[in-house]
């Protein structure tokens, strides 16, 4: 299968990068995504599901579990494959790469704990935020970022109104002297507010944040013009 490997390698330097990470996951971590979000399978090739790839100049290496190592050696080409049980990443880096490198990430992608475990785990090298994704500028055929629908989940199947279920999490809000919760799960958020899309295959999600004060206000989310109804 082809992929776009040396793409994202001629790219490091104009980012002033050694290396790149780069994980199967949007920003959401959800176990599904969408077309435009599969920055990994534009790169590599890989379809799958569950991987990460480092990319370095010169050599790249891609991690997955045990349920893609057949898939991942008929799909990928020119990258080293390790099992992610034997060899995870920031261990890979912490042994191939030279002290004193820089191996960026787009921080949207990665959990704080995982940075910090990479930073912990390959610490002769630098890591190093970046944005916006420098894959995006190379991904000239990139799909659009989903917009699906709206619709509104009927109170027989939600169970309960939107405005009950906001007004008692904002009573536990007040009870921890917070102001307000950042919500950045989609599955939460179409609980919430008793909404539906189609934003990603086989979940009728909406891909969107949200912030909800203690007063029980929806007060940001991405798609808020759609939300206020």
């Amino acid at each position: 299968m082809k992929n776009n490997l040396k793409l994202l390698q001629n790219a490091l330097h104009e980012h002033g990068l050694d290396g790149f990470m780069l994980p199967v996951n949007d920003e959401f971590m959800g176990e599904y995504i969408p077309d435009s979000a599969k920055r990994l399978e534009f790169i590599t090739g890989f379809s799958g599901s569950a991987g990460m790839a480092v990319i370095l100049k010169d050599k790249a290496a891609f991690f997955t579990d045990g349920r893609y190592t057949l898939q991942a050696e008929k799909q990928i080409t020119g990258i080293e494959l390790f099992n992610s049980v034997d060899m995870s990443p920031d261990k890979w880096v912490s042994e191939s790469v030279e002290a004193g490198k820089i191996i960026g990430y787009d921080p949207k992608l990665h959990t704080l704990n995982a940075i910090r475990r990479c930073e912990q785990i390959a610490s002769n090298v630098t890591w190093k935020p970046i944005e916006p994704n420098p894959v995006d500028a190379l991904w000239k055929d990139r799909p659009r970022v989903p917009k699906s629908a709206v619709s509104i989940q009927p109170l027989e199947y939600a169970g309960e109104e939107s405005s009950k279920k906001r007004q008692r999490i904002a009573n536990i809000i007040s009870k921890t002297s917070a102001d307000a919760v950042v919500l950045t799960a989609p599955d939460s958020i179409c609980w919430l507010l008793n909404i539906r899309g189609n934003d990603v295959p086989f979940t009728p999600f909406l891909l969107c944040y949200a912030i909800l004060l203690k007063s029980g206000e929806v007060l940001i989310t991405m798609r808020k013009a759609e939300m206020e109804k």
